[in-house]
């Protein structure tokens, strides 16, 4: 049917990057349109509003799909397509399109300085710090949301790495290979004393702890053993 060939033109525009050919989409839907016009008998000011609103239709359908492409200048692309065919748009979809090719450009902006913020300052308050200079209320809004998200993350992630590593010397210390400066490094210092503390108890030849069946299960799986269990036993 004709709406689904209009439907198909709109689709295969949308994922066109190439505006030659989704000029050509445009006119191909066109002239769909014109075919359903003359199917149905329609002419004069019926006619030319199912064609602008097709147009309407069309412009709004690639804005949407450039404005949720995440690749850089996408945005930008978006914007400059909008002030492009604004005009053959209607009044609601122009208002439609015109905020959401403003959030996209303040999306772009927001993901770029938060790259550019955190290459920069490597704690948290010093970039926190510069997101909160800028100027534009909204993009200082949400910058500041942003690079709190990204130091936040970055924390949980380097927590995590820190307790494989000390897993990781947990391991050595009970299979007797002891460890490093550098398999240590970044530890808190009670951290380090635990583990001093474990290597000294297992050279001596002493229990880790007193329960038999406790010491089986930290040396037949040292992962199940929490730091606060080392730092417990390690007393």
């Amino acid at each position: 049917t004709n709406k689904a060939l209009m439907q198909s033109t709109l689709e295969d525009a949308s994922n066109e990057d190439d505006p030659k050919k989704r000029a050509d989409q445009l006119q191909l839907g066109l002239s769909y349109v014109r075919d359903g016009n003359e199917m149905n008998g329609l002419t004069g000011p019926a006619a030319e509003q199912n064609l602008a609103d097709y147009k309407s239709s069309f412009h709004s359908s690639v804005l949407t799909t450039m404005a949720d492409d995440p690749r850089p200048g996408k945005a930008a692309e978006a914007k400059d397509y909008f002030n492009a065919h604004k005009s053959e748009m209607t009044h609601d979809d122009k208002i439609k399109m015109r905020e959401m090719t403003k959030q996209a450009s303040l999306l772009e902006t927001v993901q770029t300085k938060t790259d550019e913020i955190l290459n920069k300052y490597h704690d948290a308050r010093s970039g926190i710090a510069a997101a909160r200079k800028v100027a534009d209320p909204e993009t200082r809004k949400q910058l500041t949301a942003s690079v709190k998200a990204r130091y936040d993350e970055n924390e949980v992630l380097r927590k995590r790495e820190l307790s494989h590593r000390f897993d990781n010397a947990v391991s050595k210390v009970m299979n007797h290979q002891g460890y490093t400066a550098a398999d240590v490094a970044g530890f808190s210092p009670a951290q380090v004393t635990s583990l001093g503390k474990l290597e000294t108890r297992l050279a001596k030849g002493e229990p880790v702890v007193n329960d038999p069946q406790v010491y089986t299960t930290l040396t037949s799986d040292i992962s199940g053993m929490s730091h606060k269990e080392l730092s417990d036993t390690a007393d």
